[in-house]
């Protein structure tokens, strides 16, 4: 069924689990909140995940595949917008991006716009897309990352035609982009799931103007040989990233990680499941994307409360957990 197809090309690989250890201390912050469902109109009796708030905090972008309209028909994922006029003030209807792809063509199967990431300036959009041009094959295990840009930080129709991101694609999968920068660390970067050796695991590369401005390297600290990693949202302070690992295939749900490192040119500490309040014991917690102020995470499950399917089974949702600073 389409609007299963969140845990696309995710759930086809198998393993076992590995043991972890606690990372370095971080700022001091309080427990993580017991996960809130985000509700209507963010969430639907369809499939919603990948959400990402602006730094302005006013835009919450995510992925569905809701209609986008009356006259679309096909459940596909495609990119979407809500917007609020104050950081205390309800969110408003979503709107589907411009710039998705046009699934109602003729004789071509659904495109999948999908996993949305925001640069810090808010003037670049990356995603993960199978669209025509893209150099991996077609979702669930194929796709590439594309990025889109816009002049105005509060117009959020005003993307630019996406382009495929040039130096960083390959005929693997790439997916689940993750944009970190910070003035002390120099270019900004991208994390990114790739299977180019092979598996699902988190790479990162420069990136500069919407374009790989280096080689991409795999992450070696995150990943292991037996479940796939994916995600890889960064702090701000580029010190704390978030995870997600499993292979529900076999019975080993996904959950969220947490790893961290004493400096940005330190290695990552072993990751470490974040507790009972995020990760839900038989579900499965995906596409975690901390928040600008770092106190809010925001993820995708299919655990109890999630709005239900049209078949009356659990669909997938937008969930939240928030911390507060000065805390243990």
């Amino acid at each position: 069924m389409a609007c299963r197809r969140l845990l696309v090309g995710l759930l086809a690989v198998s393993g076992a689990a590995v043991s972890v250890s606690y990372p370095l201390a971080l700022p001091r912050y309080s427990a993580w909140s017991e996960a809130i469902n985000l509700g209507s109109p963010i969430n639907s009796p369809f499939v919603e995940t990948g959400a990402t708030l602006s730094k302005h905090g006013l835009s919450l972008y995510f992925s569905s595949n809701r209609p986008c309209d009356e006259g679309d028909a096909v459940a596909d994922f495609n990119l979407w917008v809500s917007r609020r006029s104050s950081t205390t003030a309800p969110w408003g209807e979503p709107e589907c991006l411009l710039i998705n792809a046009d699934a109602r063509v003729a004789g071509h199967l659904p495109y999948q716009d999908r996993e949305p990431e925001m640069s810090r300036d808010q003037h670049w959009l990356y995603f993960g897309s199978d669209r025509p041009g893209s150099l991996g094959p077609p979702v669930p295990t194929g796709g590439d990352i594309w990025v889109s840009w816009r002049a105005n930080i509060f117009d959020d129709q005003g993307w630019t035609e996406p382009v495929n991101v040039a130096g960083l694609n390959t005929a693997s999968r790439e997916g689940t982009p993750q944009y970190f920068e910070n003035d002390d660390h120099g270019l900004p970067q991208l994390f990114f799931t790739s299977t180019r050796s092979g598996f699902f695991d988190i790479w990162v590369t420069d990136v500069l103007n919407g374009v790989a401005a280096g080689a991409a390297r795999r992450v070696d600290e995150v990943n292991t040989d037996q479940l796939l990693e994916a995600g890889g949202s960064i702090t701000h302070d580029g010190l704390e990233m978030f995870i997600f690992r499993g292979r529900a295939n076999i019975g080993i749900p996904f959950d969220i990680y947490s790893s961290t490192r004493a400096s940005l040119d330190a290695p990552w500490s072993a990751p470490v499941i974040l507790g009972p309040a995020v990760n839900h014991a038989t579900a499965n917690e995906q596409e975690p994307d901390i928040s600008p102020d770092r106190t809010t995470l925001f993820f995708a499950s299919n655990r109890p409360g999630s709005v239900p399917a049209p078949t009356g089974a659990p669909s997938i949702d937008i969930w939240a957990s928030e911390r507060s600073w000065g805390k243990k």
